[in-house]
C-alpha cells in the first residue's frame, strides 16, 4: 500500500504538476505581460505545433515502430469505448432533462467533448512514467488511427446533424484532414519503417524537435481558456463523469 501511494505520489510531481503549470502559465502570461498579442501569440504557437513540433513526433515515433496486430488493438478498443460513450452522452443530452434548454450547438459540443480524450497531450506523460518511452506508440497510433478519423467523420456529422442542421462543408472535411502536415507524417513514418528505411539519426532529431509539443500545446489551452467564466454546470459535470468513469470501464 505505501509503496501505491508512493508511485501516485511521484505521478503528482512528475507528470501532474507539470502539466497544471504548464496550462497555470498560459492563463498568467496575459495578466503578467498586458502587452502581449494574445490572438497573435496563440496563432502562431499553434502553428508551430501543426507544421513543425507535432508532425516531427509523429513522424519519430511511427519510423520506428513495427506495426503489431497488439499495437493495433488499442486504437480498436478505445474507438469502440468512444463510440458506446458519444450513445450514452447523446442519450444523456437530447433524451434527459440535462440537456433540456441547451442550444442544439451546445449539446453537439458536449457530445463530440465527452466521446474523445486526450490521450496524446495528456495520456503520453502518463505512459512515459509508467512505461516509459516506448509506450508513446500507443497514443500516438490511438489518436492517428481513432481519434483523427473518427472525430472528422463522426464528431464532424454530430456538429452538422445535431448542432448545426447543416450539412454545408462536409464534402470538404476529409480533403483538411489530408492537408494536414501531421497525417503526412504520419504516414511517411509508417512507410519508412514498413520498408526497412528508418534513419536513427533522423528519428533522434525529429523526436528532440517533437518534444515541444505537449508543453506548447498546453501553454496555448493556459491562454485560450475563458477562466473567468468558468462555473460547475450539470450539462457539463454530465459529459465530465461518462468521459472520467463510464468510459474507462467500457
Amino acid at each position: 500500500m505505501a509503496a501505491y501511494f508512493s508511485q501516485l505520489f511521484n505521478l503528482m510531481v512528475e507528470v501532474m504538476l507539470p502539466l497544471g503549470l504548464l496550462v497555470a502559465i498560459g492563463g498568467l502570461w496575459p495578466r503578467f505581460f498586458p502587452d502581449t498579442p494574445v490572438d497573435g501569440a496563440r496563432t502562431l504557437l499553434n502553428r508551430m505545433v501543426m507544421y513543425l513540433f507535432l508532425p516531427s513526433i509523429l513522424f519519430s515515433v511511427a519510423s520506428s515502430t513495427p506495426v503489431s496486430a497488439d499495437l493495433l488493438s488499442v486504437p480498436l478498443l478505445v474507438g469502440i469505448g468512444s463510440l458506446v460513450s458519444g450513445l450514452i452522452l447523446y442519450v444523456v443530452m437530447y433524451r434527459t432533462p440535462v440537456g433540456r434548454g441547451l442550444a442544439d450547438s451546445t449539446r453537439a459540443i458536449l457530445v463530440v467533448g465527452g466521446m474523445f480524450g486526450n490521450t496524446f497531450n495528456i495520456g503520453v506523460p502518463v505512459l512515459i512514467f509508467f512505461f516509459g518511452r516506448d509506450a508513446t506508440r500507443y497514443a500516438v497510433f490511438n489518436d492517428m488511427l481513432m481519434t483523427m478519423p473518427l472525430v472528422w467523420s463522426i464528431g464532424v456529422l454530430i456538429c452538422t446533424r445535431l448542432g448545426a442542421h447543416d450539412d454545408a462543408g462536409r464534402s470538404s472535411v476529409w480533403r483538411i484532414m489530408l492537408s494536414m502536415p501531421p497525417i503526412w507524417a504520419f504516414i511517411l513514418g509508417i512507410t519508412s519503417q514498413q520498408l526497412g528505411l528508418t534513419y536513427a539519426p533522423l528519428v533522434k532529431a525529429t523526436w528532440f524537435i517533437g518534444q515541444a509539443t505537449i508543453p506548447v500545446t498546453l501553454f496555448v489551452l493556459g491562454m485560450t481558456i475563458p477562466w473567468r467564466n468558468l462555473t460547475p454546470r450539470p450539462e457539463i459535470l454530465s459529459a465530465a463523469l461518462v468521459k472520467l468513469i463510464a468510459t474507462p470501464v467500457i
